[in-house]
């Protein structure tokens, strides 16, 4: 089952403008036209020119610097939910008991 709740928004930064983007999903960011500066929470960095796109680790804090003036489009990607995931509050707690209560 796919997550269909997906977003797709444009951005427009000035040269030198910062973005912060917090998401706890993957997201695929075009660059429309300019050249923008990706630094991922983990430490990746990325240079994106007119027409390039990247997609970000799927949680964490994404920081975004315009070297230009800058169109991005930002798209969250639709993600698996585990099957974890899937089953109620009620269930994760028994499994998490029984799994902790478990002996080693």
């Amino acid at each position: 089952m796919f997550n269909k709740n997906f977003i797709k928004y444009e951005q427009s930064l000035q040269r030198n403008q910062l973005y912060a983007l917090h998401s706890n999903q993957c997201v695929c960011i075009t660059c429309r036209k300019g050249d923008a500066w990706i630094t991922e929470a983990n430490g990746i960095d990325i240079i994106l020119l007119t027409n390039e796109q990247y997609q970000t680790q799927c949680n964490g804090l994404v920081i975004i610097e315009a070297l230009s003036d800058v169109q991005l489009q930002l798209q969250t990607i639709p993600t698996r939910r585990t099957w974890l995931a899937r089953m109620g509050n009620a269930t994760q707690k028994r499994l998490r008991y029984l799994f902790h209560a478990a002996p080693h």
